[in-house]
């Protein structure tokens, strides 16, 4: 392979990353037709972690002392965001909810200010209330018709991406010696058990007898296998051979790829949630620089 196509590989691997996630939330929507969202979401995590299984139990008995660190991320990484998604997509857009994904960067930083010692700059301080104000251009036309359910259902994902944000820097700060893939699969593996008897107890196996249940049942398989387990492997091999600010920059793309599904599905995209959405990026750029 030529040095030049060698180069181009981390852009595509980008590009599929950014593809994935942000699809996420079209599957998210799809799912929810005809499951309730704690059936979709113990079902998502309990596919991921049983097809991340082989991994974790190749590694388990490397980090037992780990343990606490590892179920942490699990749930403020994995099983938490799944149920605050799937509850917030019965109300709002899924192009929405991507657009406030991408204030995971907002708090990460917080939190590692907070309760993990790192000093933030005026600048990156500046950054997050960018970042802030332009979230709060996001429900512009709710707050100024007092329509308290879109904001609600919106604070379900911010909820999410503080949950993103604490399992970040739980992973920097606690398990910067695990192998990335072994993070992901052991993570997994008890809150994916949980989620498993989760879905056996309060699951509608009834969905799969009609061609719909079947389509969102395929959705969720898509979105545990390829933006969970899938996605992870791709994520840690480009950290591997680029750099975590490099691999970051999919932070910037997934909310694209979440409003051009969105487009069409057939959701409308306000001009207030794009002016929103480009000031979060401006806000975001501040805090990475």
């Amino acid at each position: 392979m030529s040095k030049k196509a060698d180069g181009l590989i981390p852009y595509f691997i980008l590009g599929v990353l950014a593809f994935i996630w942000g699809s996420s939330f079209i599957l998210m929507k799809i799912g929810l037709q005809n499951l309730a969202p704690v059936e979709l979401a113990s079902l998502r995590v309990a596919i991921a972690g049983l097809s991340l299984s082989p991994f974790a139990l190749r590694a388990m008995h490397k980090h037992r002392a780990k343990w606490k660190a590892l179920i942490g991320v699990g749930l403020l990484g994995n099983l938490l965001p799944a149920i605050l998604f799937a509850n917030a997509q019965t109300v709002i857009d899924s192009s929405l909810s991507g657009m406030l994904n991408s204030l995971t960067a907002v708090f990460t930083l917080l939190f590692g200010v907070w309760f993990f010692g790192i000093v933030a700059s005026r600048r990156k301080w500046l950054g997050v209330l960018i970042a802030l104000l332009g979230s709060s251009l996001l429900f512009a036309e709710d707050l100024m018709s007092s329509d308290l359910g879109q904001i609600q259902y919106g604070g379900l994902v911010l909820l999410a991406t503080c949950c993103y944000g604490m399992s970040v820097n739980v992973i920097r700060n606690y398990l910067s010696g695990v192998r990335s893939i072994e993070v992901a699969a052991l993570s997994l593996l008890p809150v994916s058990i949980i989620s498993l008897v989760i879905y056996l107890y309060v699951g509608d196996f009834d969905v799969l007898s009609s061609l719909e249940g079947q389509q969102s049942i395929g959705a969720v398989v898509l979105l545990a296998i390829s933006g969970t387990a899938f996605a992870s492997v791709l994520f840690f091999y480009l950290v591997s051979k680029t750099s975590a600010l490099f691999a970051s920059m999919v932070t910037y793309l997934i909310p694209l790829v979440a409003i051009v599904w969105g487009l069409f599905v057939g959701e409308e995209i306000q001009a207030f949630e794009l002016a929103g959405m480009t000031v979060i990026f401006l806000g975001i750029l501040q805090i990475r620089r």
